[in-house]
């Protein structure tokens, strides 16, 4: 789901890598929120938190 977001959000992003870690579960059927931000031209973190603001997964990108 978060490197989903980041195709859905940036189509046009050629991805090289892609890292990912979960750190807490996540419930079904609970509403999450994902989040991310670019660290400069080629790398962004993602993560995503609960609706308690527990993260559960955090990530990074490399692009083209």
């Amino acid at each position: 789901m978060l490197l989903e977001t980041v195709v859905f959000h940036h189509p046009e992003v050629e991805l090289k890598n892609f890292w990912y870690r979960a750190t807490n579960p996540l419930l079904v059927n609970r509403p999450i929120t994902i989040y991310g931000a670019w660290k400069d031209k080629e790398n962004a973190v993602l993560w995503c938190v609960d609706e308690y603001g527990v993260v559960g997964m955090t990530g990074s990108i490399e692009v083209v």
